[in-house]
């Protein structure tokens, strides 16, 4: 089983996400918890991930990886559909963002 997120520039504060899958629809795919790691410099407050135009869910501190700051929410309970992060931090330079979904 894949799934496959891919992440669009919309500007440069947003990114939607698209995702792939194989042999499941990701409209009943639902994400129990949802982990972003970045630049170290970025802090969770900053970031958010919309889900649609109803729900906002806020990061929190989580684990690192490596170099890269991480961050959680817990207890998201939607679908793999129109998702985007949002990053208010307009000053921070992403080199690199990774989404671990489960």
């Amino acid at each position: 089983k894949i799934i496959i997120i891919i992440f669009y520039l919309i500007d440069h504060s947003q990114f939607t996400i698209t995702c792939f899958t194989v042999a499941y629809d990701p409209k009943k795919v639902v994400a129990s918890e949802v982990h972003l790691f970045a630049s170290d410099e970025l802090n969770a407050s900053s970031v958010s991930l919309l889900q649609g135009r109803n729900k906002e869910f806020t990061f929190s501190d989580s684990v690192p990886v490596g170099n890269m700051k991480g961050f959680a929410v817990k207890d998201v309970g939607c679908p793999l559909t129109e998702w985007t992060v949002k990053i208010s931090d307009m000053e921070t330079e992403l080199d690199r963002m990774w989404m671990v979904v489960r």
